[in-house]
């Protein structure tokens, strides 16, 4: 299957960020996770 798109999921409680990514995975999109806004902001730019 396909990639849909790219979701960038930013949540510092890995909890939440584990079933977002789940979700949005099993929806066929890429998924990358970052516990913070900085980190996020830097998987962003790469």
């Amino acid at each position: 299957m396909a990639s849909l798109a790219r979701v960038l999921v930013v949540d510092d409680d890995p909890s939440v960020a584990e079933v977002l990514a789940d979700f949005f995975g099993e929806e066929g999109y890429e998924v990358r996770t970052a516990e913070s806004g900085r980190v996020g902001l830097d998987l962003f730019d790469a």
